[in-house]
């Protein structure tokens, strides 16, 4: 069934929008990407009096207003190919080049029948996007991919142009573009930093155990996307998680989707890191020496399992409660931190990294239960 003009569930979202509006959306969206130099919801500076925050609070109210916006709910359709991988891309950061994301939009849109976007008219990009991706595709998968996401020769190239028009036409590739993701899974779990609870097998064991099933009557695993502009009220995941889970149910029922037992999870977190100036990126000091002694100090605190961690998007705390296991893990490709010329009133930036939770089906509706709780049913 079409959720086309299904908005009732969301329909008037209040969203506070300060220099970046909903409204203005494109392929080149706002992500963690666009903060790597500073946190998605900076800090109040802590230096100054109180004069100055009374001021800062002035001009901040100035700058921002609250706008009733109508999102609607749709199937992934070929119009939405571009927005798609846009959203992909918030995914995998600086490792989206390690991965196939313009077979993967194909298939998402392929599977139409399963899985929901968030779009104001349905001519624009999607602002959100939940869905599954059957991991068990990749049994099927000819290419070999090698950790870190090398392929070999016979492989396709992952930045290859489609036409994301008729996605069925290139439904040969969809085994090899998930056998891509699952490989590079399992490649940074190898690199995992940190493992909840640590007293389990290594995180590579325990989620080569869900992804890649020895026998063919094991149950399968999805891979659960769940990605959304970074101004995006989160009240909008509780309807899309509901909606998900009853259109597996019918497609289990109507067999056309496996009945999968775990669904893997790719959160997106950070810690925070001192700034840099543009002369300290480039390696400059204050001593002299020429040996960028700062640059140094603050990649190795960058680097820091200590520092606290947190999330971009709110819900991901609650879905983790929920997890049998988790893993963190850095990029095969480390993310670029940018320059923070306003450092006196940004006094951190960012060091993202990913977090991979594998949650089991039976407790799925617990998590829908937990998030209607915090953000609100319809």
């Amino acid at each position: 069934m079409s959720k086309k003009r299904k908005a009732a569930a969301v329909a008037t979202t209040a969203a506070t929008v300060g220099d970046a509006e909903v409204e203005n959306n494109s392929a080149d969206t706002r992500s963690e990407s666009d903060h790597d130099g500073e946190k998605p919801h900076p800090k109040k500076p802590q230096n100054g009096s109180d004069e100055d925050d009374d001021e800062d609070d002035d001009n901040e109210d100035l700058d921002q207003e609250t706008v009733d916006v109508d999102f609607e709910f749709f199937d992934p359709k070929p119009i939405d190919f571009h927005g798609l991988k846009s959203l992909l891309r918030q995914t995998f950061h600086s490792d989206t080049d390690l991965i196939p994301a313009s077979q993967l939009a194909d298939l998402i849109i392929s599977r139409s029948a399963v899985g929901t976007t968030v779009k104001v008219e349905d001519t624009q990009d999607p602002y959100a996007l939940m869905t599954v991706v059957d991991l068990g595709l990749a049994a099927g998968a000819a290419a070999v991919v090698k950790e870190d996401g090398e392929k070999d020769g016979t492989s396709a190239n992952p930045n290859g142009k489609t036409k994301g028009k008729q996605p069925a036409e290139d439904s040969a590739s969809f085994p090899s573009a998930v056998k891509a993701v699952t490989d590079y899974l399992l490649s940074r779990a190898r690199k995992a930093t940190t493992t909840t609870p640590s007293s389990t097998p290594d995180a590579f064991t325990r989620l080569s155990t869900v992804i890649n099933p020895t026998t063919t009557t094991q149950p399968a695993a999805a891979w659960l996307l769940n990605e959304r502009l970074l101004n995006m009220p989160p009240q909008i995941v509780p309807p899309m998680l509901k909606m998900l889970l009853e259109e597996i149910e019918s497609a289990v029922e109507e067999g056309t989707s496996p009945d999968f037992a775990h669904f893997v999870y790719v959160s997106k977190i950070y810690r925070e890191v001192e700034g840099m100036t543009e002369e300290e990126a480039a390696g400059g000091d204050d001593d002299g020496t020429g040996r960028g002694k700062k640059k140094k100090r603050r990649k190795e605190k960058s680097a820091s399992e200590d520092a606290p961690v947190f999330f971009f998007q709110m819900e991901d705390e609650i879905i983790q409660e929920h997890a049998t296991f988790t893993f963190d893990y850095p990029f095969a490709k480390p993310a670029q931190q940018s320059t923070d010329s306003r450092r006196a009133f940004h006094e951190f930036g960012i060091d993202p990294l990913r977090r991979v939770m594998v949650i089991p089906k039976e407790e799925m509706r617990n998590v829908l239960a937990a998030l209607e709780a915090a953000l609100g049913s319809t």
